[in-house]
């Protein structure tokens, strides 16, 4: 398989923030590496939408396990040999009958048990982070460290914009952002500073305590990123990530961000470049550990913003945009370099 120039679908089966942005960032990085990209939505990936024949080919498909004759016969003929298709997140089956080679980008919490036997036929799992490498390889399937990357924002203006002494968490429709925990610990401390909550109005906890803030709509990005870059800290107790887009985003911005302090996001970020929230074990959320910050910590990682000088604030936003530079040299060439590889 040559590496000069492949022709790479980028397919994923949901429209949320984290694998658009994903998609988004790989089609411009492998774009400007020379390779023809285009990316395959699945919004039509339920099975009340398909016809008669489409579902029963897909139950011969999967269910009786004649895609392994598919992929035998592809292999055979070398089918498609320039082409490569990258799975977000999960496994699209309908996306797997294409020829060529197959790469899964899994996000641990998200991927779903039961496409496990599909691994089988992914070339390789390209991971984000070490756990999840840790994670997949135990299905005995072949696995590359690539990391990832947020895309880097020009706009100094917004890095540089005057920031109010609040916080600010982007929830969204996860509910794995330690939402509860938030609400509760802003409500036993009325003394601190407003906590911004971007949400649906459906996932919102009534009543709230009074120095917690709802917002649930922007018309777009633009509004958003100009709304969040007017916080001087951003908090994010997760408990599970494939990889941090809000986070990232936030050091973009200029925030002082607030991390749980698990993996992968302390694989990402040490103390130089943000606050760490110290989390115990908390259960499983499908392939992946979820750790929950404890009270006594977020209490103390709160406070502990609060107390930083002016020039303790400027060393943060240095050495977290430092680290977004680093990354992104650092992950085209290791997206090179796998595919390259195969």
């Amino acid at each position: 398989m040559s590496s000069d120039q492949l022709k790479i679908t980028i397919a994923h089966t949901a429209d949320g923030h984290g694998l658009l942005k994903d998609a988004q960032i790989l089609m411009h990085i492998l774009a400007q590496q020379g390779h023809d990209v285009k990316r395959l939505q699945f919004d039509f990936y339920s099975p009340k939408r398909r016809s008669v024949f489409s579902k029963s080919l897909r139950v011969a498909l999967f269910k009786f396990n004649l895609i392994f004759w598919v992929k035998q016969w592809q292999h055979f003929r070398k089918a498609n040999p320039d082409c490569l298709t990258i799975h977000l997140e999960n496994i699209a089956p309908d996306a797997l009958l294409k020829g060529g080679k197959h790469v899964l980008i899994p996000n641990q919490e998200w991927f779903k048990t039961s496409s496990s036997n599909l691994l089988q036929y992914m070339d390789v799992v390209w991971c984000k982070s070490e756990i999840a490498k840790m994670i997949f390889t135990e299905f005995e399937v072949k696995t590359r460290l690539i990391k990832f990357v947020t895309s880097l924002s020009n706009d100094q203006h917004l890095r540089n914009a005057p920031k109010q002494n609040a916080f600010l968490s982007r929830i969204g429709n996860s509910g794995l952002r330690g939402l509860e925990q938030l609400v509760a610990c802003w409500g036993k401390h009325p003394e601190w500073p407003s906590l911004h909550i971007v949400i649906p109005k459906k996932r919102q906890i009534h009543p709230c305590p009074a120095n917690v803030v709802y917002v649930d709509e922007f018309p777009d990005a633009k509004d958003y990123m100009s709304f969040a870059a007017s916080f001087k800290f951003q908090i994010f107790t997760t408990q599970a990530e494939g990889f941090g887009h809000s986070i990232f985003e936030a050091i973009n911005l200029g925030a002082v961000v607030l991390v749980t302090d698990a993996p992968p996001m302390n694989e990402w970020l040490g103390d130089r470049q943000a606050i760490l929230i110290g989390a115990r074990y908390n259960g499983q959320h499908r392939l992946s550990p979820l750790f929950l910050v404890t009270e006594s910590q977020l209490i103390s990682s709160v406070e502990a913003a609060l107390a930083l000088e002016n020039d303790q604030i400027s060393n943060y936003q240095d050495q977290g945009y430092r680290l977004l530079q680093e990354m992104a040299g650092d992950f085209s060439e290791r997206l090179k370099a796998a595919i390259k590889d195969l």
